[in-house]
């Protein structure tokens, strides 16, 4: 299960739940656990082609692609994943839609958005299908890569 919520629809049972996972992308809570994925100011957020740059600019950036690969290494490992996010904020809405947008057509997952506490009962659960488990360990050859050569340098 993949979710996009604020930090106000977080309630103690989700949080202390053991088979959760929450990362906070651009929420101002503190607490949680970053996931430093947000494109630099120099993309134009309201163009077309927007999410094409957001995706290459996580795809080549290996740090970023490192963060990306915490949400989904953490999906392919069971667990539900809740990325919180301000969507009070144009900015930051439009990087939600654009994440949302990459997880469906690359991982064929599509993920759940809560704006408010009822919502989370309406909250499907989703898995890779063929194709997303494809580009999945594709994906992971270079996060194992990535993961070897930091230890070469510790």
């Amino acid at each position: 299960m993949l979710v996009f919520t604020n930090s106000h629809c977080l309630t103690p049972e989700i949080v202390y739940n053991q088979e959760n996972v929450i990362y906070n992308l651009s929420s101002y809570i503190e607490g949680f656990e970053r996931v430093n994925i947000l494109p630099p100011f120099g993309l134009d957020r309201y163009s077309r082609e927007f999410d094409l740059a957001y995706e290459e600019y996580i795809r080549t950036n290996d740090s970023v692609f490192m963060e990306f690969m915490k949400i989904i290494m953490s999906l392919y490992n069971g667990y539900n994943v809740i990325i919180l996010v301000d969507m009070n904020s144009p900015i930051f809405t439009s990087v939600t839609e654009s994440l949302i947008i990459l997880f469906e057509q690359k991982y064929d997952l599509i993920p759940n958005i809560v704006q408010e506490l009822e919502d989370w009962d309406s909250v499907e659960e989703y898995s890779f299908s063929e194709r997303g488990i494809n580009n999945l360990l594709i994906e992971k050859e270079r996060y194992s890569y990535i993961i070897e050569a930091m230890n070469l340098y510790k």
